[in-house]
């Protein structure tokens, strides 16, 4: 899913939405979104269309299905408001307070690009090896993304001060706001997910390594439980970091530890 606010209208969003849910299931149609959004398929072309509106009532049930936070849902129905035929008045104080929303969101919508977009985060640590700064045209083709799309990272990278204008990573670190949109976090996962999937069908068992351990905690512990995985990555990253005397790729590690047995019996 997109930021609300890269969107002037809720046809714009949807369409979008609907385009991101295709990316990752290539059977996911209009039928089905209209299926998932709880209208049907006829109402959901005119509104992509914008033959057709949304009541504030329909607007607040679409944005709960759609899991928007609670500041995405109020763009979204701001957005709404801004196309209302209702009065001139609401039309323009919802446009105003998107107007004013996007200009204090600025950074965290630079931020939100470059956490959805799997890519943007390989780049940035491939781009440690001088080896990958010399030869950016080899490192875009191993990605298998456009150079439209590398250029555009490059860019979101260097206006975070990320990298440099000599494409060498900064001392900054990405620190996400509080108030970036977990719909950001939920589209960098999938795609991670995505290309894990691949990778499981297309690399040799010598290049990965999935392990897949079902076990049984205590919910008291989970903090502790979170914060010796943080702590293992740290250290993997600094016992095999870059060394510039060896070939490297950029790999992915994927530690996922979450409730198999929600709202089930033995929970305390």
């Amino acid at each position: 899913m997109v930021h609300i606010l890269r969107h002037n209208n809720i046809s714009e969003f949807l369409q979008e939405e609907l385009n991101n849910r295709k990316t990752f299931n290539s059977a996911y149609s209009l039928r089905a979104f209209a299926r998932d959004l709880k209208v049907s398929p006829s109402t959901l072309s005119e509104i992509i269309s914008g033959k057709k509106g949304i009541s504030k009532v329909a607007a607040e049930k679409m944005a709960n299905v759609l899991k928007l936070g609670n500041e995405e849902k109020k763009c979204f129905l701001m957005l709404v408001d801004s196309a209302a035929k209702r009065t001139t008045s609401t039309s323009k104080k919802a446009l105003q307070f998107l107007k004013d929303t996007r200009e204090q969101k600025e950074l965290t919508l630079e931020v939100f690009e470059l956490i959805s977009k799997w890519h943007h985060f390989t780049i940035l640590e491939a781009l440690k090896n001088t080896y990958f700064r010399r030869n950016t045209d080899e490192l875009c083709e191993a990605l298998n993304i456009s150079d439209a799309e590398f250029t555009t990272a490059l860019l979101h990278l260097q206006k975070l001060q990320l990298i440099d204008k000599d494409l060498a990573p900064t001392q900054y670190r990405v620190i996400t706001p509080q108030d970036l949109p977990s719909s950001a976090i939920r589209m960098h996962h999938k795609s991670i997910l995505r290309k894990a999937e691949i990778a499981l069908e297309q690399q040799s068992v010598e290049e990965r390594e999935f392990q897949i351990s079902h076990l049984i905690f205590s919910k008291q512990n989970i903090p502790q439980i979170k914060e010796k995985i943080r702590r293992f990555q740290e250290e993997l990253i600094r016992e095999f970091g870059i060394e510039e005397d060896k070939e490297q790729s950029v790999y992915c590690l994927s530690t996922q530890f979450f409730n198999l047995t929600k709202n089930t019996r033995g929970q305390e």
